[in-house]
């Protein structure tokens, strides 16, 4: 008769018991994913999803916008945007202005260059006006030389004392992130979405630090449409001490994502003149006088001929698409509205 070795029971014995704790580990996982309803993800989760059942309808993204106004053949970047409005946005009287141009313009080089950053300034200055706002953007970078998948999230902004909530609507939905200047330590409160947000605790970051930007180019203290607003005014006055080493052109009468818009574009001829930026195309709302829609574009590293597609190399060198929808100045914001103890919320403090 055989004899069982006791060394084989007993490992046999130890097999099944970490079998059946895994399995039982998995299902309690697969119980907790599957019962992450509704009502366990932030309020703007909840609001995006039904308005998208009840109107089958996405914010604007990247995929959403004109590729360059020359990168396909008998329509222009205009046409196909315009084609393709279809959302909207509030505003307010802090932003009427009767005095716009009223009849379409097209200027280039240095005086195109000119009227882009008075455009720009005249924005900031106005922006620097209104407390609150609220916006949509449909977002996707370039961090490490990969290309990220498009983001979409739902923004609260406040300027003084700078104030930002996020809560992403599609990519990582549920994540959300919370900066109050003066408050959290100067730090970034954040948590995953999924059912990591259930899992793990909220985490406070340096909003400059590796951690806080490994899926940003930029720190959440330049977040919302000042800050993209800032850094262009800065690039565009750059550019207009050499105004002969790149091409411009500023256009009337375009409309991006219901609403009238300039739109611009920006070639350099050498990266000796810009290491980064090739090229950007952005639309800049005529009542508000801010960006709305911007892709910049970096310098391909593979040969580029005559014969080049250019819708191909621009797919392969984009570096940074910023899409502004849904945007309400001077929404009815409160102290609530950027602290983290929000019912509406999902954070998890300790």
């Amino acid at each position: 008769m055989a004899v069982q070795s006791p060394l084989k029971s007993t490992t046999r014995s130890t097999v099944l018991r970490n079998a059946a704790a895994i399995v039982v580990a998995a299902v309690a996982i697969g119980f907790l994913v599957f019962n992450l309803g509704e009502d366990t993800q932030p309020l703007a989760v909840q609001n995006y999803r039904a308005k998208q059942l009840q109107t089958d309808t996405h914010p604007a993204t990247h995929n959403d916008v004109p590729k360059s106004r020359h990168d396909r053949a008998g329509k222009s970047d205009r046409q196909t945007h315009q084609e393709s409005d279809s959302s909207g946005a509030t505003t307010s009287d802090a932003f009427a202005d009767s005095s716009q141009p009223q009849s379409p313009l097209r200027l280039e080089g240095i005086d195109g260059l000119r009227l882009n950053v008075a455009l720009m300034e005249r924005g900031l200055q106005r922006l620097l006006t209104v407390p609150t706002y609220t916006a949509t953007l449909a977002k996707q970078e370039r961090i490490g030389g990969d290309l990220s998948d498009s983001q979409i999230i739902r923004m609260k902004l406040r300027h003084a004392p700078f104030s930002v909530y996020m809560c992403w609507l599609e990519g990582d939905v549920g994540r959300e992130a919370l900066f109050v200047e003066g408050r959290n330590d100067g730090k970034t409160l954040f948590h995953f979405g999924g059912w990591k947000a259930r899992m793990l605790p909220t985490l406070k970051l340096d909003p400059n630090g590796s951690l806080a930007q490994r899926e940003s180019r930029y720190p959440i203290t330049q977040a919302g449409i000042l800050g993209l607003l800032e850094n262009l005014i800065k690039y565009r006055q750059r550019d207009l001490s050499k105004s002969d080493k790149l091409r411009f052109e500023i256009v009337d009468g375009e409309v991006c994502n219901g609403r009238d818009c300039y739109f611009s574009m920006l070639e350099y001829f050498n990266r000796d003149d810009s290491e980064l930026y090739r090229k950007s195309v952005s639309y800049i709302d005529k009542e508000w006088s801010v960006p709305v829609w911007i892709k910049n574009y970096t310098w391909p590293n593979f040969a580029v001929t005559a014969s080049s597609d250019n819708s191909v190399v621009d797919d392969m060198t984009l570096i940074e698409s910023y899409v502004f929808s849904d945007i309400e100045m001077n929404a009815p914001l409160s102290d609530n509205d950027f602290d983290a103890a929000n019912d509406e919320y999902m954070f998890r403090m300790k």
